[in-house]
């Protein structure tokens, strides 16, 4: 891309930073959920993500870090 008068490095860059963004974006906004309005197990929600109703209940998910 740099033939064409891009540089991929400051596009990799960027890429990279937008991705960091979302994730510390996402985390807040759990986090903010949890302390306004916290989840009950078993709760049904619904809502609507990038115009999709979602809908469903609550459950417990844990990540297994040991292998």
């Amino acid at each position: 891309m740099e033939l064409l008068g891009f540089s991929t490095q400051r596009w990799l860059t960027a890429g990279g930073l937008g991705t960091v963004h979302q994730i510390f974006t996402n985390f807040l906004s759990s986090v903010m959920i949890h302390a306004t309005r916290p989840f009950v197990l078993n709760e049904w929600i619904q809502t609507t993500i990038q115009g999709y109703q979602v809908s469903g209940t609550v459950e417990v998910r844990r990540l297994d870090c040991h292998h």
